[in-house]
């Protein structure tokens, strides 16, 4: 079966995203607090990006997550609703030059803009 959760698949995956040039790879719904099964996945994941030049963007979605995620990625995309004026959390804190925050439900320009701003401000390094 071809499951979007079957790792050998994805490890396939990864080595013809690779060949076609591409950068990067983004895995999405990562559990934030990963349990063992969980590391052993995210780390092949990580460890075949490494192998090929790959970044990884690993995406709990959660403002609050495990820092052993950020040993297995390069970036790592915490709030999905970031707001543009939260402070960051003591997860994200120690690796802000390393995390994502997202606006999902942002439909105009000058809102996207303060949140950018705001996500700047307080010290995140990307923002979308």
């Amino acid at each position: 079966m071809d499951s979007i959760d079957n790792l050998t698949v994805n490890l396939a995956r990864l080595d013809a995203i690779a060949a076609d040039s591409a950068t990067g790879v983004f895995l999405d719904e990562v559990t934030n607090f990963p349990n063992t099964a969980d590391m052993a996945y995210i780390s092949a994941i990580y460890n075949r990006c490494v192998l090929r030049g790959l970044q990884l963007i690993v995406n709990p979605g959660l403002k609050d997550f495990d820092p052993w995620l950020m040993s297995r990625c390069h970036y790592l995309m915490s709030d999905e609703g970031y707001n543009g004026w939260r402070a960051p959390s003591p997860s994200e804190r120690p690796y802000l030059s390393r995390i994502l925050v997202v606006a999902d439900t942002v439909n105009n320009a000058d809102t996207a803009a303060a949140i950018s701003l705001g996500a700047r401000d307080n010290g995140f390094g990307y923002s979308y």
